[in-house]
């Protein structure tokens, strides 16, 4: 028995709109790797204090979920008193890098075919999560996005990297005791 491959139907994307996409996508997977290398090294620099054995995750077999968890566990260990702003900003930003890692999962995972232009020129593609219907679970809506919302998101994920540290020091620096 043989089963034919489907292919992406890139014909239907305008050149300027298919390089956008790619750039969009790349600069998503790009920035997403600098931020788990920079939590990687936070990990790295304030777990002396911790009692965490950290070097088993920080491996290349070991996913960012995996690292955000031991942070949480660094951050949670902590006795240092921070403001109530202090502790929203870490909340908030914790919450952002889910939806973003969530949002990874799903893109590395998915398929994208070009829905249609857009009135002011900005594509709409459409995200279709990968399954199959001998799944048994239950289906999942394809995601429209427009191509400012994907460029959108990878701008969000090197803001994310760039607010680390000041979203941890508060936990994790030495303080005086007063």
């Amino acid at each position: 028995m043989h089963t034919r491959l489907i292919k992406p139907d890139t014909q239907q994307l305008p050149k300027e709109l298919e390089a956008r996409f790619y750039s969009a996508i790349g600069k998503f997977i790009d920035s997403y790797g600098w931020f788990d290398y920079n939590l990687g090294l936070q990990i790295s620099f304030w777990h002396s204090g911790s009692q965490l054995d950290v070097r088993k995750y920080l491996t290349t077999d070991s996913h960012l979920k995996t690292r955000l968890d031991v942070l949480k566990q660094m951050i949670n260990r902590s006795t240092n008193r921070v403001s109530e702003v202090e502790q929203s900003e870490y909340e908030q930003w914790v919450a952002n890098v889910d939806a973003i890692r969530a949002l990874r999962n799903e893109y590395a995972h998915g398929r994208w075919i070009h829905s249609k232009p857009t009135a002011d020129d900005d594509g709409q593609m459409t995200f279709l999560p990968l399954q199959w219907s001998a799944g048994g679970n239950a289906e999942r809506p394809p995601l429209p996005t427009l191509l400012s919302e994907l460029e959108a998101q990878a701008t969000q994920i090197s803001k994310l990297t760039a607010q680390m540290s000041t979203v941890i020091v508060p936990f994790l620096e030495l303080r005086a005791r007063g």
